[in-house]
């Protein structure tokens, strides 16, 4: 499994009101939907996201073809929009073997938040990368991302971008073997 974020630097703020409290940033756009869709027709992806997030996914990126949507919540599936999600779960590790029965892959398998699946990621096992995007600018947040420096490390120095006059960078870490 992957782990795909972006992040404000100082304050490690994600979200506000369950969306994304900065300005769209079109190379981040590009750079996580071709990071997440599948790369042929015969791939099949898993995006796996806690309710409030899945709540915040736009229709176009729900209905990706060869996507499994999957959303770790106690609600029953009817209740979600948009309304195509494949499977519910109340666990990281029931959306891991869910996708597992699904013959996904482990390295096409996205964790795509929020803070509680986030975590839940950084501590399992099976979860060997993590691709953040991480923003020089902060904005008011609610949410945040969790502390992971402990068992990822980052794989190379990544290049400073700059859209919308906020500075960012996309930075690939890698779970250190200790805690595989």
């Amino acid at each position: 499994m992957k782990i795909v974020a972006a992040m404000c630097d100082k304050s490690r703020g994600i979200g506000m009101s369950n969306g994304i409290p900065w300005p769209y940033l079109p190379g981040d756009d590009i750079y996580y939907r071709t990071l997440v869709a599948p790369k042929h027709q015969d791939q099949r992806t898993a995006n796996i996201k806690g309710r409030l997030t899945w709540i915040s996914t736009k229709e176009d990126e729900s209905k990706a073809p060869g996507v499994i949507n999957i959303v770790i919540t106690s609600k029953p599936k009817e209740s979600l929009i948009p309304t195509n999600v494949h499977y519910t779960c109340s666990s990281l590790e029931d959306a891991h073997q869910y996708a597992l029965d699904c013959n996904i892959a482990e390295d096409d398998m996205w964790i795509m938040g929020g803070h509680d699946v986030y975590k839940a990621a950084i501590e399992h096992p099976f979860c060997s990368y993590l691709h953040l995007t991480r923003l020089f600018a902060e904005f008011e947040t609610d949410t945040s991302f969790p502390p992971f420096e402990h068992q990822f490390k980052l794989t190379k120095d990544p290049e400073v971008h700059k859209e919308n006059g906020i500075k960012y960078q996309f930075e690939v870490y890698e779970r250190m073997k200790t805690y595989q």
